[in-house]
């Protein structure tokens, strides 16, 4: 990859991305380039702290914006944890085979979530899950976008990626 060249990702392809404090047209700006048919929302409260980043109208500024042509929200893959501040786990881990049928068919998706880092994320937990169920499917990570400096490159998720509360 050329520095300031974005990415060429593979299809299929899994990427786990959290917008955390980014401003809206930056995460979505880090997203554009690389040419994803679809964005799932796995939060399962969809609420963020810019307007567009809420609810129904994050799915739509995701598809206004050129991020990805389709947005759906998939509360099943969202953190039950983060909800009643319990250890992480998946709202329905039976959507993860939802997921998997989607990347057989092909496509570049993108699991998105408010966490800035994914290490610490239930990101990390699906694409862990995935790795085990689709094992030739590759998942890519991308940084923290913040709010300022040149946007960050997708970059190839370990299965050790992890948080230091799930090593135990």
């Amino acid at each position: 990859m050329i520095s300031g060249q974005p990415a060429i990702l593979p299809r299929p392809v899994l990427l786990l991305a959290g917008y955390g404090n980014s401003p809206f047209e930056r995460f979505t700006a880090a997203l554009i380039p690389l040419d994803l048919d679809l964005a799932l929302d796995v939060r399962i409260t969809p609420y963020g702290w810019d307007e567009r980043y809420r609810g129904e109208r994050f799915l739509r500024e995701i598809e206004l914006t050129g991020a990805a042509p389709r947005a759906r929200h998939a509360v099943g893959l969202g953190n039950l944890g983060h909800q009643d501040k319990g250890p992480m786990r998946l709202a329905d881990p039976a959507q993860l085979d939802l997921l998997v049928t989607r990347l057989s068919e092909g496509l570049r998706v993108v699991v998105i979530c408010g966490c800035a880092q994914g290490s610490s994320c239930h990101r990390a937990l699906i694409g862990r899950e995935i790795l085990l169920r689709a094992p030739d499917v590759p998942i890519f990570e991308l940084g923290p976008v913040g709010r300022s400096g040149p946007l960050p490159q997708p970059r190839l998720f370990e299965s050790s990626d992890r948080s230091d509360s799930e090593a135990e």
